[in-house]
């Protein structure tokens, strides 16, 4: 499932427990469904009535059964197009040699150039070898009576996937960081608080540390992350009244092969805290919610 959906699934259900929590829809069996960007709508459906009913996930299918909801579709096909930095700066050839004493702009300007080779570089393949959804219990908060209750309902769809998925050509514009652009990032010095390379010989092992932000749109995480965005939630989801997100300790980590210059593999980990109002004519919730997203990549050549 997309991202986005299923963050925005999580939500919803928590919307629908609240709704429950203040006797809302008391009779057995009633559910809530919310037209999603999907393409089966998402249902949030509470089942059993009275005091011991909870909240659980499902979906609709033509059929009206329940299943798992629809993961999102990729494209296929290739591209070479070459990358359309917004910033204006158009990625070097070659990555620079790396030395004990490389600046931080230098280094970011080898992380730059190694990863955007990713997308424009044909016959690339690159393997997700696993996405781990974290839940960050302390940053919840929400009324009192769903504390505990919410945080197994977080849980249940905040786990680790570590099913391989193969991405190639439009795939991995589609899918890889940043998602939907023909480049992977295209920060600057200034778009990072630290950064670090190592030599161990065989590769150049980097990592980059970036500042807290409260909804970047092209600065920070916004360069190189794939990032929830405001205008696809409320696009997912009407009952979202208002929705902001503060990413914090965010970190990628790569490994480039010296005797090429390629990016081999790399993990990004994005630590985000949303706060999200939303509700109906009769509700409104008001609502914080902390998750970590790790992806962990290998590319090939």
């Amino acid at each position: 499932m997309n991202r986005t959906l299923k963050v925005m699934a999580m939500v919803l259900s928590f919307i629908c427990l609240f709704l429950f929590a203040f006797g809302i829809g008391q009779k057995s069996g009633f559910q809530i469904e919310v037209p999603l960007a999907s393409p089966s709508n998402t249902v949030i459906q509470v089942v059993g009535g009275g005091s011991g009913a909870a909240a659980a996930p499902a979906s609709s299918g033509a059929s009206g059964g329940s299943a798992a909801v629809p993961a999102s579709s990729d494209n296929t096909g290739k591209s070479d197009a070459a990358p359309a930095d917004s910033k204006g700066d158009k990625p070097a050839d070659t990555a620079p040699a790396a030395s004990d004493a490389m600046t931080k702009a230098e280094i970011v300007d080898l992380f730059k150039t190694s990863a955007n080779k990713i997308k424009t570089e044909s016959g690339v393949t690159v393997t997700r070898n696993y996405e781990d959804l974290q839940h960050n219990e302390e940053k919840l908060e929400a009324p009192a009576a769903l504390q505990s209750i919410g945080k197994s309902l977080i849980s249940t769809f905040l786990k680790k996937d570590e099913t391989p998925v193969n991405y190639t050509g439009q795939e991995i514009i589609d899918n890889y960081p940043v998602k939907g652009q023909p480049y992977v990032t295209n920060l600057t010095e200034n778009d990072v608080t630290e950064a670090t390379c190592t030599d161990d010989g065989t590769y150049y092992n980097i990592t980059l540390k970036f500042p807290e932000e409260t909804d970047p749109t092209t600065t920070g995480v916004a360069t190189s992350f794939n990032i929830i965005k405001a205008d696809e939630v409320y696009a997912a989801a009407s009952v979202v009244k208002s929705f902001n997100s503060t990413y914090y300790d965010a970190v990628i980590t790569c490994q480039i092969e010296k005797s090429t210059g390629n990016m081999v593999h790399a993990t990004y980990t994005l630590p985000i805290v949303m706060k999200v109002t939303a509700g109906v004519a009769f509700a409104t919730l008001d609502a914080q919610v902390g998750m970590t997203f790790i992806d962990d990549y290998s590319i090939a050549y």
